[in-house]
């Protein structure tokens, strides 16, 4: 039980530096300004994948409002959003 948790926990890790990777690769090509909502789906399809999950969103500050905005998600229903 203890080495299951260690090797879930050891998979989690390596998919976040795996995000990470990807999200930093993406932001360093330049152009990030005009395909944001594209970089955006990818780096919410890579985390997805990395992490297993069914659904996720990325949620970005409003600089105006101060408030949360769902800018990308997969698998919400909309009473959710």
């Amino acid at each position: 039980m203890r080495l299951e948790a260690c090797e879930r926990v050891e998979k989690t890790l390596a998919a976040r530096v795996d995000i990470q990777t990807q999200v930093l690769r993406l932001a360093s090509k330049g152009f990030a300004q005009r395909y944001v909502m594209s970089i955006l789906t990818k780096i919410l399809d890579a985390a997805m994948e990395g992490t297993n999950a069914g659904m996720g969103n990325i949620q970005l500050c409003c600089g105006s409002c101060e408030q949360l905005q769902i800018r990308v998600q997969r698998g919400f229903q909309r009473p959710f959003l």
